[in-house]
Protein backbone atom coordinates (compact mmCIF):
# COMPACT_ATOMS: atom_id res chain seq x y z
CA UNK A 1 0.00 0.00 0.00
CA UNK A 2 1.23 3.35 -0.86
CA UNK A 3 1.58 5.64 1.70
CA UNK A 4 0.04 8.79 2.10
CA UNK A 5 1.74 11.71 1.96
CA UNK A 6 0.64 14.78 5.18
CA UNK A 7 0.67 18.43 4.25
CA UNK A 8 0.89 20.51 7.36
CA UNK A 9 -0.01 24.12 5.51
CA UNK A 10 -3.67 25.16 5.08
CA UNK A 11 -5.05 24.26 1.47
CA UNK A 12 -6.70 27.10 -0.15
CA UNK A 13 -10.63 26.53 0.72
CA UNK A 14 -13.95 27.05 2.57
CA UNK A 15 -13.68 27.73 6.62
CA UNK A 16 -15.31 24.17 7.89
CA UNK A 17 -16.50 22.73 11.24
CA UNK A 18 -19.24 24.98 13.19
CA UNK A 19 -15.88 27.05 15.13
CA UNK A 20 -15.46 28.66 11.57
CA UNK A 21 -11.92 27.62 11.65
CA UNK A 22 -10.65 27.18 7.96
CA UNK A 23 -9.38 23.65 6.77
CA UNK A 24 -5.94 21.79 6.88
CA UNK A 25 -5.04 19.10 4.83
CA UNK A 26 -3.43 16.31 7.20
CA UNK A 27 -3.14 14.02 3.73
CA UNK A 28 -2.39 13.81 0.42
CA UNK A 29 -2.73 10.22 -1.31
CA UNK A 30 -1.33 9.29 -5.24
CA UNK A 31 -4.05 7.83 -7.26
CA UNK A 32 -3.29 5.47 -9.82
CA UNK A 33 -5.15 3.26 -13.20
CA UNK A 34 -5.82 0.32 -10.23
CA UNK A 35 -8.24 2.95 -8.62
CA UNK A 36 -9.93 4.37 -11.37
CA UNK A 37 -13.77 2.47 -11.70
CA UNK A 38 -13.76 2.53 -7.68
CA UNK A 39 -15.74 5.01 -5.12
CA UNK A 40 -13.85 7.82 -2.94
CA UNK A 41 -15.45 5.43 -0.12
CA UNK A 42 -13.60 2.11 -1.40
CA UNK A 43 -10.21 4.33 -1.74
CA UNK A 44 -10.21 5.51 1.83
CA UNK A 45 -10.91 2.27 3.84
CA UNK A 46 -8.66 -0.04 1.15
CA UNK A 47 -5.71 1.91 1.21
CA UNK A 48 -5.60 3.98 3.90
CA UNK A 49 -8.04 1.66 6.33
CA UNK A 50 -9.41 5.04 7.92
CA UNK A 51 -12.33 4.53 10.59
CA UNK A 52 -15.52 5.32 9.57
CA UNK A 53 -15.90 8.16 12.18
CA UNK A 54 -13.00 10.27 10.92
CA UNK A 55 -14.61 9.15 7.72
CA UNK A 56 -17.66 10.91 9.00
CA UNK A 57 -15.82 13.85 10.07
CA UNK A 58 -14.89 13.95 6.80
CA UNK A 59 -18.19 14.27 4.85
CA UNK A 60 -19.71 16.19 8.01
CA UNK A 61 -16.57 19.23 6.90
CA UNK A 62 -16.60 18.84 3.00
CA UNK A 63 -12.74 17.65 3.78
CA UNK A 64 -12.34 15.75 0.34
CA UNK A 65 -11.30 16.84 -2.44
CA UNK A 66 -9.97 15.40 -5.69
CA UNK A 67 -7.39 17.16 -7.67
CA UNK A 68 -8.55 20.53 -6.26
CA UNK A 69 -12.73 19.97 -6.53
CA UNK A 70 -15.18 18.87 -3.39
CA UNK A 71 -15.82 14.94 -3.74
CA UNK A 72 -18.08 12.85 -1.53
CA UNK A 73 -17.43 9.21 -0.76
CA UNK A 74 -19.75 7.82 -3.27
CA UNK A 75 -18.05 9.45 -6.24
CA UNK A 76 -16.16 7.82 -8.57
CA UNK A 77 -12.75 8.07 -9.40
CA UNK A 78 -11.56 8.34 -13.09
CA UNK A 79 -8.57 6.87 -14.68
CA UNK A 80 -7.57 10.78 -14.84
CA UNK A 81 -7.53 11.45 -11.29
CA UNK A 82 -4.38 12.21 -9.64
CA UNK A 83 -5.16 13.32 -5.66
CA UNK A 84 -6.83 12.50 -3.28
CA UNK A 85 -7.06 15.35 -0.36
CA UNK A 86 -7.82 15.19 3.18
CA UNK A 87 -8.49 17.90 5.72
CA UNK A 88 -10.61 18.54 8.70
CA UNK A 89 -10.59 22.12 10.64
CA UNK A 90 -7.73 23.31 12.15
CA UNK A 91 -9.60 24.14 15.47
CA UNK A 92 -7.51 24.87 18.29
CA UNK A 93 -7.98 21.79 21.45
CA UNK A 94 -6.44 24.31 24.28
CA UNK A 95 -5.25 27.88 24.23
CA UNK A 96 -1.93 28.41 23.35
CA UNK A 97 0.78 28.75 26.32
CA UNK A 98 4.93 29.07 26.28
CA UNK A 99 5.08 25.93 28.35
CA UNK A 100 8.36 24.26 28.27
CA UNK A 101 7.78 20.56 26.95
CA UNK A 102 11.59 19.11 25.79
CA UNK A 103 10.98 17.43 22.53
CA UNK A 104 13.03 14.60 21.94
CA UNK A 105 11.67 13.47 18.36
CA UNK A 106 9.65 15.26 15.77
CA UNK A 107 8.89 15.07 12.10
CA UNK A 108 5.67 15.80 10.21
CA UNK A 109 3.88 13.17 11.12
CA UNK A 110 4.94 12.21 15.22
CA UNK A 111 6.27 14.46 17.93
CA UNK A 112 7.42 12.71 21.51
CA UNK A 113 8.23 14.70 24.30
CA UNK A 114 9.97 14.24 28.25
CA UNK A 115 6.82 15.02 30.08
CA UNK A 116 8.54 16.51 33.72
CA UNK A 117 6.80 15.19 36.68
CA UNK A 118 4.20 17.51 38.04
CA UNK A 119 2.81 18.90 34.58
CA UNK A 120 -0.87 17.77 33.79
CA UNK A 121 -1.18 16.89 30.27
CA UNK A 122 -4.50 17.32 29.45
CA UNK A 123 -6.30 21.01 30.59
CA UNK A 124 -9.48 20.30 32.99
CA UNK A 125 -11.61 21.42 35.48
CA UNK A 126 -8.54 21.63 38.16
CA UNK A 127 -6.34 22.56 35.28
CA UNK A 128 -7.36 25.02 32.84
CA UNK A 129 -3.86 26.19 32.00
CA UNK A 130 -0.53 25.47 31.35
CA UNK A 131 -0.69 21.67 30.50
CA UNK A 132 1.37 19.34 27.99
CA UNK A 133 -1.36 20.60 25.38
CA UNK A 134 -1.52 24.00 25.70
CA UNK A 135 2.22 23.80 25.61
CA UNK A 136 2.57 21.60 22.24
CA UNK A 137 -0.31 23.99 21.03
CA UNK A 138 2.05 27.32 21.01
CA UNK A 139 4.70 24.79 19.76
CA UNK A 140 3.27 24.07 16.42
CA UNK A 141 1.35 27.16 15.84
CA UNK A 142 5.00 29.01 16.20
CA UNK A 143 6.12 26.34 13.49
CA UNK A 144 2.80 27.88 11.09
CA UNK A 145 1.60 24.12 11.20
CA UNK A 146 -2.43 23.35 12.30
CA UNK A 147 -2.62 22.97 16.10
CA UNK A 148 -4.03 19.72 15.97
CA UNK A 149 -2.70 17.24 19.36
CA UNK A 150 -3.31 13.91 19.97
CA UNK A 151 -1.70 12.42 22.59
CA UNK A 152 -1.30 8.40 21.70
CA UNK A 153 -1.17 7.16 25.39
CA UNK A 154 -1.30 9.39 28.65
CA UNK A 155 1.16 9.66 31.58
CA UNK A 156 -0.47 11.06 35.50
CA UNK A 157 0.63 14.37 36.17
CA UNK A 158 3.06 12.92 38.77
CA UNK A 159 4.79 10.03 35.94
CA UNK A 160 7.62 11.80 34.24
CA UNK A 161 8.98 10.63 31.03
CA UNK A 162 7.95 10.01 26.93
CA UNK A 163 5.08 10.52 25.73
CA UNK A 164 4.00 10.09 21.86
CA UNK A 165 2.13 12.54 20.01
CA UNK A 166 0.26 12.00 17.10
CA UNK A 167 0.07 15.37 14.77
CA UNK A 168 -2.96 14.36 12.64
CA UNK A 169 -5.82 12.25 12.72
CA UNK A 170 -4.95 9.61 10.62
CA UNK A 171 -1.85 8.97 12.51
CA UNK A 172 -3.21 9.12 15.54
CA UNK A 173 -5.91 6.41 14.66
CA UNK A 174 -2.65 4.26 13.15
CA UNK A 175 -0.98 4.22 16.78
CA UNK A 176 -4.07 4.08 19.11
CA UNK A 177 -3.64 1.76 21.74
CA UNK A 178 -7.25 0.29 21.06
CA UNK A 179 -6.58 -0.16 17.20
CA UNK A 180 -4.44 -3.72 15.89
CA UNK A 181 -2.05 -1.56 14.36
CA UNK A 182 -1.38 1.03 17.21
CA UNK A 183 -1.31 -2.32 19.72
CA UNK A 184 1.75 -3.54 16.87
CA UNK A 185 3.55 -0.25 16.38
CA UNK A 186 4.09 0.91 20.03
CA UNK A 187 5.31 -0.25 23.10
CA UNK A 188 6.51 1.30 26.35
CA UNK A 189 8.78 0.80 29.03
CA UNK A 190 9.53 2.45 32.51
CA UNK A 191 11.56 2.40 35.77
CA UNK A 192 10.28 2.77 39.06
CA UNK A 193 11.48 2.71 42.57
CA UNK A 194 9.20 0.40 45.07
CA UNK A 195 9.08 0.27 48.73
CA UNK A 196 10.57 -3.07 49.40
CA UNK A 197 12.77 -6.46 48.10
CA UNK A 198 10.23 -7.54 45.22
CA UNK A 199 10.15 -11.15 45.56
CA UNK A 200 9.65 -13.03 43.26
CA UNK A 201 12.04 -10.79 41.44
CA UNK A 202 10.59 -10.64 37.69
CA UNK A 203 6.26 -11.96 37.40
CA UNK A 204 3.39 -10.81 35.93
CA UNK A 205 0.20 -8.82 37.31
CA UNK A 206 -2.82 -10.03 35.79
CA UNK A 207 -5.43 -8.03 37.77
CA UNK A 208 -8.38 -5.37 36.91
CA UNK A 209 -9.10 -2.23 37.89
CA UNK A 210 -11.84 -1.03 39.58
CA UNK A 211 -13.19 2.33 38.26
CA UNK A 212 -13.19 4.95 41.31
CA UNK A 213 -16.23 6.62 42.41
CA UNK A 214 -17.29 10.40 41.04
CA UNK A 215 -15.87 11.80 44.45
CA UNK A 216 -12.62 9.53 44.31
CA UNK A 217 -9.37 9.69 42.22
CA UNK A 218 -8.20 6.30 44.08
CA UNK A 219 -8.55 2.86 41.24
CA UNK A 220 -8.46 -0.34 43.11
CA UNK A 221 -8.24 -3.97 42.26
CA UNK A 222 -11.38 -5.80 41.07
CA UNK A 223 -10.22 -8.71 42.85
CA UNK A 224 -14.43 -9.63 43.04
CA UNK A 225 -15.07 -9.36 39.87
CA UNK A 226 -15.84 -6.52 37.47
CA UNK A 227 -13.27 -3.79 36.59
CA UNK A 228 -11.36 -3.23 33.27
CA UNK A 229 -8.50 -6.29 32.47
CA UNK A 230 -4.84 -4.75 32.93
CA UNK A 231 -1.53 -6.94 32.88
CA UNK A 232 1.48 -5.46 33.65
CA UNK A 233 5.18 -7.45 33.40
CA UNK A 234 8.34 -6.28 36.09
CA UNK A 235 11.52 -7.22 36.17
CA UNK A 236 13.97 -5.96 39.57
CA UNK A 237 16.98 -4.68 38.65
CA UNK A 238 18.76 -4.10 41.92
CA UNK A 239 18.23 -3.00 45.41
CA UNK A 240 18.73 0.67 47.60
CA UNK A 241 18.73 1.84 50.37
CA UNK A 242 16.26 4.49 50.73
CA UNK A 243 17.33 8.07 53.08
CA UNK A 244 15.31 6.83 56.09
CA UNK A 245 17.27 3.28 56.31
CA UNK A 246 14.05 1.42 54.58
CA UNK A 247 14.94 -0.81 51.64
CA UNK A 248 13.31 -0.09 48.02
CA UNK A 249 13.84 -2.15 44.43
CA UNK A 250 14.38 -0.42 41.04
CA UNK A 251 11.98 -2.17 38.53
CA UNK A 252 11.42 -2.43 35.08
CA UNK A 253 8.42 -2.47 33.97
CA UNK A 254 6.11 -2.80 30.73
CA UNK A 255 2.36 -2.70 30.10
CA UNK A 256 0.37 -5.38 28.30
CA UNK A 257 -2.82 -2.83 29.18
CA UNK A 258 -3.35 1.11 29.15
CA UNK A 259 -5.08 1.35 32.44
CA UNK A 260 -5.24 4.97 34.32
CA UNK A 261 -2.66 4.71 37.33
CA UNK A 262 -2.12 1.24 35.91
CA UNK A 263 1.91 0.63 37.40
CA UNK A 264 1.17 2.42 40.72
CA UNK A 265 -2.14 -0.05 41.37
CA UNK A 266 -0.64 -2.79 40.73
CA UNK A 267 2.87 -2.35 42.59
CA UNK A 268 0.74 -1.36 45.32
CA UNK A 269 -1.36 -4.46 45.35
CA UNK A 270 1.70 -6.09 45.82
CA UNK A 271 2.30 -4.39 48.66
CA UNK A 272 5.13 -2.65 47.38
CA UNK A 273 3.92 0.42 45.94
CA UNK A 274 5.91 3.56 44.59
CA UNK A 275 7.99 5.32 46.55
CA UNK A 276 6.78 9.34 46.56
CA UNK A 277 3.28 7.97 45.20
CA UNK A 278 0.59 10.12 46.83
CA UNK A 279 -2.25 8.41 45.84
CA UNK A 280 -1.27 4.59 46.96
CA UNK A 281 1.98 4.46 48.21
CA UNK A 282 3.23 5.37 51.70
CA UNK A 283 3.80 8.58 52.99
CA UNK A 284 6.16 10.63 50.34
CA UNK A 285 10.05 9.95 51.21
CA UNK A 286 12.55 11.47 48.40
CA UNK A 287 14.00 9.04 46.36
CA UNK A 288 17.27 9.77 46.75
CA UNK A 289 19.55 12.17 47.43
CA UNK A 290 19.46 16.18 46.14
CA UNK A 291 19.44 16.00 42.45
CA UNK A 292 22.25 17.86 40.85
CA UNK A 293 21.38 21.53 39.09
CA UNK A 294 19.49 20.80 36.23
CA UNK A 295 17.44 17.82 37.28
CA UNK A 296 14.02 17.44 38.79
CA UNK A 297 13.74 17.26 42.17
CA UNK A 298 14.20 14.08 44.14
CA UNK A 299 11.07 14.07 46.24
CA UNK A 300 8.88 13.00 44.22
CA UNK A 301 7.20 10.10 43.04
CA UNK A 302 9.67 7.94 41.19
CA UNK A 303 7.91 6.24 38.27
CA UNK A 304 8.92 7.42 34.95
CA UNK A 305 8.37 6.54 31.20
CA UNK A 306 11.86 5.65 30.22
CA UNK A 307 11.61 3.84 26.73
CA UNK A 308 9.15 3.85 23.69
CA UNK A 309 9.76 1.89 20.39
CA UNK A 310 7.71 2.83 17.85
CA UNK A 311 6.91 1.56 14.05
CA UNK A 312 6.17 5.00 12.39
CA UNK A 313 3.10 4.91 10.71
CA UNK A 314 3.99 6.93 7.59
CA UNK A 315 7.70 5.98 6.78
CA UNK A 316 7.77 2.47 8.59
CA UNK A 317 10.77 2.97 9.88
CA UNK A 318 11.11 1.94 14.07
CA UNK A 319 11.96 4.73 16.38
CA UNK A 320 13.46 4.09 19.51
CA UNK A 321 13.87 6.59 22.14
CA UNK A 322 15.45 6.42 25.67
CA UNK A 323 14.97 9.29 28.86
CA UNK A 324 17.28 9.42 31.17
CA UNK A 325 15.53 8.47 34.49
CA UNK A 326 15.95 11.34 36.58
CA UNK A 327 15.48 10.08 40.21
CA UNK A 328 17.85 8.29 42.89
CA UNK A 329 19.98 5.84 41.66
CA UNK A 330 20.04 7.18 38.35
CA UNK A 331 20.50 11.01 38.83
Amino acid sequence: MQTPRHDVAPPAGPAGGASGAPLAAFATLALGPCDAGRTVRQVLLGRLHLSRSLLRRLKACGGIRVDGRPARVSDVLGPGDRALVLSLPAELPAAPEPVAVPVVYEDAHVMVVDKPAGLVVHPSRGHLGGTLVNGVVYHRLERGEPPWVHPVHRLDKETSGLMVIAKDPYVHERLAPHSPSGRAALKRWYVALVHGRLQPAAGTVAVAIQEPPPESATRTPALAGGGKAALTRYRSLCYVGLPDGREASVVALSLGSGRTHQIRVHMAHLGHPVVGDPLYGRPAVEAGPPSPPGREEAARMALHAHKVSLAHPVTGRRLVLKSPVPFAPFA
